[in-house]
């Protein structure tokens, strides 16, 4: 009988332990089911990244050519300036030189100017002042 008790002790025991193993096992599951929904989410997120990411490298080779030809307009448009501000400078020594005044000799200069290079490029007295100074 003592026997018997005792196998029945252990038994219960064992079911205790069993039910704990199966509690932990199921634990473990809902946990590998997490991560798996975790990781599918991240090679989701992997693929719409690079997926992205490929997208935006052709919009950047767009930009790049937009921002050469930016570039260039803006090389032209200095080269532009530059040239009709020393065209206006070398009129004004000449004037300057001619012995005429300094306010005379700018007009005249900015004359030639619009002479040569159109309305547009023309100057206002005070504009010509702070030029030519």
């Amino acid at each position: 009988m003592a026997k018997m008790k005792a196998g029945k002790k252990a038994l219960k025991q064992f079911k205790k332990e069993v039910h704990k193993a199966e509690a932990k096992v199921k634990k473990l599951q809902q946990e590998i089911t997490r991560m798996d929904k975790k990781l599918t989410k991240r090679d989701e997120r992997i693929k719409e990244l690079q997926r992205r990411s490929k997208g935006k490298a052709a919009e950047k080779k767009e930009d790049m050519s937009l921002e050469n030809v930016q570039k260039s307009v803006s090389t032209k448009l200095s080269r532009d300036v530059l040239r009709k501000a020393g065209f206006l400078r070398n009129c004004y020594v000449q004037y300057l030189e001619l012995n005429k005044s300094k306010t005379v000799a700018r007009r005249e200069a900015n004359r030639d100017l619009v002479e040569r290079y159109g309305p547009e490029a023309g100057f206002t007295d005070q504009e010509l002042e702070d030029v030519l100074t």
